[in-house]
Formats: structure tokens, C-alpha cells, sequence
């Protein structure tokens, strides 16, 4: 699989839209106070931080997460300059990565992670192990990724030719710029904290 260097780079634009999640939410909303955005198909939420505008993203008929604009413009979703977001993505571990070590790399192609010692502290998916990384994107911003895996494929016990890998994919991401990435990847933490991932 192609590397990604962001999931606006390969998936739709944020689109605003009105969908009934774990609520029917306005997904251009300004969050001015705790709201948990969900997803039923991937079976995972968070908390939106104060102040970011939410926005909703997929491909192929599948909304695969959201996003929260943490200095959104005036187009807020629809605008096509780069800005400051924090996604959570689910994906079908349809590439069957053992580890989500196994899986970063396709994400952050060098052989380490571009964090600096202690900056990983935080930056995984509460009880979930976790891998996180950081690479540089194009025009002075850069991503980071935060990996995790969940659950069993459904049909395990009936196709024993299925390899015993995870079923879901989830992966936070951090797009942002040099000047503001000490108080993101806070901000990053801060989301992690709030996610509940609820496999069956």
C-alpha cells in the first residue's frame, strides 16, 4: 500500500454534514463544550476539544472518522488551505499487520520515530498498545500518527485460512506546523484520552 502522508491527501475533502452517530450532530459545529463524537461502523469515539470544528471524513461509502479543525478558517470544513487538525480514523485490517508496529510504517517510512524521548508519553490509545511517530510533510508542516489495532475478525472461527491478525485499524493523526506543535501534540494527548474503542 502507497504511504500516506495525510488522509486528506487520498480521502474526500471534509465534507459538513448531519449524520446520526452515537447523536445526530451538526458536524460543522464549533465545540464550546464536552461533546463525544462516535462512529458505529468502526466502533470508536472522543471528546472534542473546546473551541475546534468537527468534521466528517470517508471514502467508498464508509465514514471512516472525523476530524477537529484546531484553528479552523472562515471555510472551516470546505476549505482547501492546510490547517491544524487532530483526526481519529478506523480502517478493516484489510493489509493483515500483525502489530501496529508492523503497520506505522507505511505512515512514517524512517527507521525511527521522529519524536524526541519523552514525547511519546501520552500519545496512545488508552489501554491499547499503541505506536506513534511523527513525519515531515510538504511545505513546513508535519503529521503525527498514533497506531492502534482492536477485536477479531469476524468469521475466524468458520475460515480457519484467515491469519490471526486484528480486525480494525485505528489511527490518530496530528497535522500541524513547527510553531504550533508543542501545545498540538497536548492538545493530541488530550483527544487520546477521550477515546473509547468498543469492539464487539
Amino acid at each position: 500500500m502507497a504511504k500516506r502522508v495525510s488522509y486528506l491527501s487520498w480521502r474526500w475533502r471534509f465534507v459538513c454534514v448531519s449524520l446520526a452517530l452515537f447523536a445526530v450532530i451538526d458536524a460543522c459545529a464549533t465545540a464550546t463544550a464536552t461533546q463525544r463524537i462516535g462512529n458505529s461502523e468502526y466502533r470508536f469515539s472522543a471528546v472534542a476539544p473546546a473551541g475546534s470544528v468537527t468534521c466528517m471524513e470517508g471514502d467508498a461509502g464508509h465514514l471512516h472518522g472525523f476530524s477537529f479543525l484546531l484553528a479552523p478558517n472562515k471555510e472551516g470544513c470546505r476549505s482547501r488551505m492546510p490547517q491544524p487538525y487532530v483526526g481519529l480514523f478506523g480502517d478493516y485490517n484489510v493489509a493483515y499487520a500483525k502489530t501496529p508496529a508492523e503497520w506505522v510504517g507505511n505512515l512514517c517510512p524512517l527507521k525511527h520515530s521522529g519524536l524526541a524521548p519523552g514525547e511519546t508519553s501520552g500519545l496512545a490509545f488508552a489501554s491499547s498498545d499503541s505506536v506513534a511517530c511523527e513525519t515531515p510533510d510538504k511545505d513546513g508542516w508535519i503529521n503525527v500518527f498514533v497506531v492502534t489495532m482492536a477485536d477479531r475478525w469476524p468469521d475466524e472461527k468458520e475460515n480457519p485460512t484467515l491469519p490471526r491478525v486484528p480486525y480494525f485499524l485505528y489511527t490518530a493523526e496530528l497535522h500541524t506546523n513547527r510553531i504550533r506543535r508543542k501545545r498540538d501534540l497536548a492538545t493530541l494527548r488530550e483527544i487520546l484520552s477521550t477515546v473509547k474503542i468498543e469492539p464487539q
